[in-house]
């Protein structure tokens, strides 16, 4: 007779079975931001910001834009130099990055939806034929008139 079940032979304990298989699995890296990784590396590596910049071949105000999600372009080079110096795959930076500027820029991204599915679910030509819009490419007037 055992003192103590085991956990695989009571399911009382699945529930912490699947938290601490989750705890145990999960990469260290994803708990962290872009902008946070970096710190952390600049410290590990005991280097200034302005140093990590000519590492990257970036100067500082585009590196503080990419760190913080407000650049408007995407640099795919430099992703790739990121992901080198932060010892980050690729697909975790670019994944963490879409993040922050998908909160950053939510409204941009939200009005493109809509945009979207306006062009994908309505016949623009047939509208403006008919009078309904007086242009195809006037989207927040299109917009309002559908609604």
């Amino acid at each position: 007779m055992e003192i103590f079940p085991t956990m695989a032979d009571n399911e009382q304990f699945s529930d912490i079975n699947i938290l601490l298989n989750g705890s145990f699995s999960s990469n260290p890296v994803d708990e962290f931001s872009i902008t946070e990784l970096f710190n952390n590396r600049i410290d590990a590596l005991n280097i200034t910001k302005n140093q990590a910049s000519k590492i990257l071949g970036v100067d500082n105000k585009t590196l503080d834009s990419i760190l913080e999600g407000d650049s408007t372009k995407i640099d795919f080079l430099f992703i790739l130099k990121l992901s080198q110096f932060l010892e980050v795959p690729e697909a975790n930076i670019i994944t963490k990055y879409f993040k922050v500027i998908s909160v950053n820029n939510n409204e941009e991204i939200k009005k493109s939806k809509v945009r979207s599915f306006i062009a994908n679910n309505f016949n623009l030509p047939a509208l403006k034929t008919i009078g309904f819009i007086d242009s195809i490419n006037d989207f927040d007037h299109i917009e309002k008139r559908i609604i």
